[in-house]
């Protein structure tokens, strides 16, 4: 079970991969990938990193999928015997977003150099003609 505890918004949220989270109104048009590079916590492959407060070179690549407005709430004001009465509305803008896959540099840059000793190693050990 791989998942993140990333920063938006002011808000932190527990995200997987492929999964559709709502978040504070984020200014980017629909359709257009979004980076997150506020990663407080990030457990895969059952080893848990965490940040202090953020984890560094590791990001997470997001699509925004849309933009929305959540319920209506509705706010009273009542003063008693006085017949003051105001109802106002108020709905929060949100962006709906879908998380794609986490970018660990350092965990690439380890691979990258464990693919190069191992082609080093196969190629040291082939017969020479």
């Amino acid at each position: 079970m791989d998942y993140a505890i990333v920063k938006i918004g002011g808000n932190q949220y527990k995200v997987r991969k492929g999964e559709r989270i709502q978040v504070p109104r984020i200014s980017q048009k629909e359709g257009e990938e979004i980076e997150i590079t506020d990663v407080l916590l990030l457990v895969s492959n059952g080893e848990v990193k965490i940040g202090q407060p953020t984890i560094p070179n590791v990001r997470i690549k997001a699509k925004i999928v849309s933009h929305l407005k959540e319920e209506k709430i509705k706010v009273k004001r009542f003063k008693a015997k006085s017949r003051y009465r105001k109802t106002k509305g108020f709905r929060q803008s949100l962006t709906e977003i879908e998380i794609g896959e986490v970018i660990n540099e350092k965990e690439k840059k380890e691979k990258l150099k464990k693919r190069k000793k191992q082609k080093n190693q196969t190629t040291q050990n082939l017969p020479k003609n």
